[in-house]
């Protein structure tokens, strides 16, 4: 990422805050997009040239995801979910979902509590170790974006927990502390470890 990110980092309006970032990426930089569902996103950032990965573990987002961008050589998908550590875990679908329901997967959630699911039953699916691919990765990612319905808290939890907030230049977070009550506790530590160190650096209003 070239010289200006001191500048992005300071606007507070979130909306220029990503249109500035976009502008700073550069062609190779390194972007991790955490819950991409159907691409939306992710497109704009594989527009710039980054190399991107992208996670998504609800297959029917994830196919319109191939579909978008599995011709883009920049681009690396994962039909999974990033967490805590490697293993396989349940994905619980919008209460009112049918697989016609594209919004619908937006709602998709690691998490049972989360109010507009449905916490019975729920669909298979792989975990991903993300603190060891943060560190894996051959050099920092200029934007880790997060929006992954309530599981953001326990993962950021975990990637403070183990000081990797130097893996990413940029980290753009939605929360969802309102629907996911269990996401409220670790949440609450990651908002409290990015005052103390003074994290300018991840935003928790991605939208």
């Amino acid at each position: 990422m070239k010289q200006g990110i001191d500048a992005v980092l300071a606007l507070t309006d979130r909306k220029e805050r990503f249109a500035a970032l976009l502008a700073l990426l550069e062609p190779g930089d390194i972007v991790v997009d955490c819950g991409a569902n159907i691409g939306s996103v992710a497109a704009r950032f594989a527009a710039r040239g980054c190399v991107m990965h992208c996670f998504e573990p609800d297959p029917l987002a994830f196919g319109m995801l191939k579909d978008r961008l599995a011709d883009n050589a920049s681009v690396t998908l994962h039909n999974k979910a990033v967490w805590t550590e490697a293993g396989t875990a349940k994905l619980f679908f919008h209460e009112t979902r049918d697989e016609a329901s594209v919004e619908r997967t937006q709602s998709s959630s690691l998490l049972a509590d989360k109010i507009n699911v449905d916490g019975s039953g729920g669909h298979d699916v792989e975990l991903v170790d993300f603190p060891a691919f943060l560190r894996a990765l051959p050099a920092p990612a200029a934007v880790l974006k997060i929006d992954i319905e309530g599981a953001e808290g326990e993962l950021l939890k975990e990637i403070l927990d183990q000081n990797l907030e130097d893996r990413f230049s940029v980290c753009l977070v939605e929360t969802h502390e309102r629907k996911v009550p269990s996401s409220r506790e670790p949440m609450k530590h990651v908002r409290n470890v990015i005052a103390e160190r003074k994290l300018n650096h991840i935003f928790l209003d991605w939208k």
